[in-house]
């Protein structure tokens, strides 16, 4: 499991990193709905990265343990 964690974590830092640099990319539009939209979205991007990094092999391991 520490192998393909390894290798998943890899892999979405590479997707959530690019993913967010393109939202933030809108930031630099003059039609503010969509300058708000990409600040808020490229935000929200690497929150969720963290969050699924954190959580989800804990969460994974409680389950296969206690259910």
């Amino acid at each position: 499991m520490a192998y393909a964690f390894r290798r998943g974590v890899r892999a979405m830092t590479v997707t959530s990193s690019t993913t967010a640099v393109a939202f933030f990319a809108n930031a630099f539009s003059e039609i503010m709905p969509i300058r708000a939209f990409g600040i808020f979205t490229g935000v929200l991007i690497p929150i969720n990265f963290f969050l699924v990094v954190m959580i989800m092999p804990p969460a994974v391991i409680y389950y296969e343990n206690k259910i």
